[in-house]
């Protein structure tokens, strides 16, 4: 099992430094941070886990808190963004299954649909717009 969260891990590192050499700190960051759920939010057959963990939630959770929320959006949106394919109702389930807060529940329902662009994940200024995905 841990050679295998490590190599998915490595992975995860790869794939985000190909997309973007020069990423910037904040979403980049919440995308790698979040390997803890790449067991649960991982389509077949990489999805190994029925439930996200708790160390999972605690990060997915701080995310909200943290405002950085929206960088899960590109897990949403660019569903092979770390070079496999995600679930994106299971990625959609995070907030019920990892927070009692039920405005995290509903923020998260909508906080996606809402954003024309995305954060950036390059060092250089500028959004990603959603148009051209």
């Amino acid at each position: 099992m841990n050679t295998l969260f490590f190599s998915l891990l490595l992975l995860l590192l790869t794939i985000s430094m190909a997309i973007t050499p020069f990423a910037s700190a904040a979403c980049t960051q919440e995308l790698v941070a979040i390997s803890p759920c790449l067991s649960y939010i991982s389509s077949p057959p990489n999805n190994l886990s029925s439930s996200p963990s708790s160390e999972c939630c605690e990060i997915f959770s701080s995310s909200f808190f943290n405002g950085t929320d929206s960088c899960f959006c590109y897990l949403l949106r660019i569903q092979f963004i770390l070079g496999f394919p995600l679930n994106s109702t299971r990625i959609g389930s995070l907030p019920s299954l990892c927070s009692s807060h039920n405005a995290l529940t509903s923020n998260f329902e909508v906080l996606c649909k809402g954003l024309t662009t995305l954060p950036p994940m390059e060092a250089t200024p500028g959004l990603i717009s959603l148009s051209s995905l």
